[in-house]
């Protein structure tokens, strides 16, 4: 794990040096409310951390976390500020120097929410990174091992090479290629991981499953059960489908549309009734204005919305629910 900086440690240092945007700031926010937040971020710095911290450092962080506390102060969310500020002044100093070795020994290339990016990789190897997506690689990539790490999501054309096997890391799970291609969805916050296969062979493993796939086959990774699904495919290409700017839903629950959503548009999309999460939706979507997707959907849907700057209300439709229910059940 040295040398390797999670989305919650980037998000941190950008709070730091001023270049947080103002979702990602909400998001970190909210995230720091969760009870796994501090032990997760804490046991992946503090056992890195240096034993003595220069004293022009500490002083400089704590002008930082100051100044940067002063501007969060205006916010209204005052539970997530108190643990923001807690959070900071406690691990501030020890992960500053943390950040400085992760930038200066891994490569790490992020893509913001709204947009999509493409790299090569040293030793040929192509990824296209989705919405709010991150992939970093050390500096003995391409000599006796390829291993990247990545949170978010990411379509893989793999260069071939018999003697160094190209893994992919998330935080859950990993995925073990030659030459071949893939897509995996793992971001963080996500209750589930999807792999799809295009072409070749790869091995998908946790700590509890080792599972090997062909293509047009699908595994679901569900973290909260630690438990693998593998499923045939009609059309594996539907799962690329983001790079083309499409969105693919295969009785996507509302509530993981919603995030897919926030990540396309960078918007806050609010819940106005819990049983719209768990209803499910098909179909497949020009990638056009937020406001036109929405409208799409609702038309072939239970759902309601309104838009307010960037927030997004969704609703549930209750005289078109129990027909939606029964044609989907059929």
């Amino acid at each position: 794990m040295a040398g390797r900086q999670s989305k919650k440690t980037h998000r941190i240092h950008q709070l730091f040096n001023g270049s947080l945007s103002k979702r990602a700031l909400e998001k970190l926010s909210r995230d720091i409310n969760s009870p796994d937040f501090e032990q997760e971020w804490l046991r992946e710095n503090w056992t890195q951390a240096e034993n003595e911290i220069n004293s022009q450092l500490a002083g400089r962080m704590w002008q930082i976390i100051r100044n940067r506390t002063l501007i969060t102060l205006q916010r209204p969310n005052w539970w997530g500020i108190a643990a923001t500020i807690t959070l900071l002044i406690v691990s501030a100093l020890f992960i500053s120097q943390q950040i400085t070795k992760s930038y200066t020994t891994d490569s790490q290339v992020a893509v913001a929410v709204g947009q999509k990016g493409q790299i090569t990789l040293p030793d040929g190897t192509k990824v296209w990174l989705n919405a709010d997506s991150e992939i970093n690689y050390g500096s003995r990539f391409n000599n006796r091992e390829r291993i990247v790490h990545l949170d978010g999501e990411a379509y893989f054309e793999v260069a071939k090479n018999p003697h160094a096997p190209f893994i992919v890391k998330s935080d859950r799970i990993s995925v073990r290629a030659l030459g071949t291609a893939f897509n995996l969805k793992a971001y963080q916050e996500d209750p589930v991981y999807t792999l799809v296969l295009i072409e070749g062979e790869v091995e998908a493993s946790d700590d509890h499953n080792r599972i090997n796939l062909l293509p047009d086959q699908k595994i679901s990774y569900h973290k909260s059960e630690q438990r693998m699904e593998k499923t045939n495919l009609n059309d594996s290409q539907l799962a690329t489908n983001w790079m083309h700017n499409k969105f693919s839903f295969d009785s996507e629950p509302f509530a993981g549309i919603a995030l897919t959503l926030e990540r396309s548009f960078g918007v806050h999309i609010v819940f106005e009734s819990e049983q719209l999460k768990a209803i499910r939706y098909s179909g497949t979507l020009e990638i056009n204005s937020l406001e036109e997707i929405l409208n799409i959907i609702s038309l072939t849907s239970p759902l309601t919305y309104r838009i307010n700057d960037t927030t997004v209300f969704l609703n549930i439709n209750p005289e078109t629910l129990e027909h939606y229910l029964t044609m989907t059940r059929d």
